[in-house]
């Protein structure tokens, strides 16, 4: 873990690792980097069971900067395709643009965007927690393909036992209850569309979909979600806004 570390000093195609070792997690936050910096958290593929990660690491006043990398893919900020509910670091429009490599599926291999984090203040009511994405429906030579549930979907956790800071979870993946409910023979189902405005360029066949579990806090406290894409080798756009209704 690397925190409050001045690496400006290194050059600008500096790359934090180029390794495939397994079972390593690199975590980079709040650190200042070489001037015009193009390099990397990790130019290769991360190996098995690793996570590289870097957060709000730039060599400016850039406060967003974010590249996560997987085994199954890579997550990185993006500022031109933006949407949705409008996530924003109070100045700039930002969302999460996830990039699934080959090896992602349904159902464990799974790319899993950073945590998004929002305080609740419900108790004994059911809430609804919705994020927003968007992505080119024509990636896979079709002119307009929906995700299903079991391409991507949100998964919280949440304070679910009265008395207790016992979190309890909620997904709308295929076969949606508990996460460990979900099967590999679960069938499929699209996920809904969205009405939210998005950026949309360079998209040939732009679709909206959104998101969405339904579940009854027992305790006031943050609740976290995750979104997690098992479609191999494709592109989804995610508004890292959690939603509550």
């Amino acid at each position: 873990m690397f925190e409050g570390v001045d690496l400006s000093n290194a050059g600008a195609a500096f790359n934090v690792g180029s390794s495939t070792i397994v079972n390593t997690h690199v975590l980079l936050r709040n650190c200042k980097m070489p001037a015009s910096w193009s390099g990397s958290v990790n130019s290769s593929t991360p190996g098995k069971g690793s996570i590289w990660e870097l957060y709000n690491c730039d060599a400016a006043d850039t406060n967003y900067r974010l590249e996560k990398k997987t085994q199954f893919g890579t997550i990185t900020h993006e500022t031109t395709i933006v949407g949705g509910a409008g996530a924003t670091d109070g100045t700039t429009a930002i969302s999460w643009k996830m990039v699934s490599n080959a090896d992602a599926e349904w159902i464990h291999q799974t790319l899993d965007s950073p945590e998004i984090v929002r305080w609740n203040e419900t108790t004994g009511s059911a809430i609804t927690v919705t994020v927003d994405v968007l992505h080119d429906g024509a990636q896979g030579g079709s002119p307009s393909v929906n995700l299903t549930d079991r391409d991507i979907w949100l998964e919280v956790q949440y304070l679910g036992t009265s008395g207790f800071p016992l979190s309890l979870f909620a997904t709308d993946a295929a076969s949606s209850g508990s996460p460990f409910e979900s099967n590999y023979l679960a069938t499929a189902k699209d996920q809904d569309a969205s009405s939210a405005t998005w950026t949309t360029t360079g998209m040939s066949n732009p679709v909206t979909q959104k998101l969405s579990v339904t579940f009854t806090p027992q305790e006031k406290g943050y609740f976290h979600g995750v979104i997690k894409m098992a479609k191999a080798s494709y592109t989804c756009y995610v508004d890292p806004t959690l939603q509550v209704s």
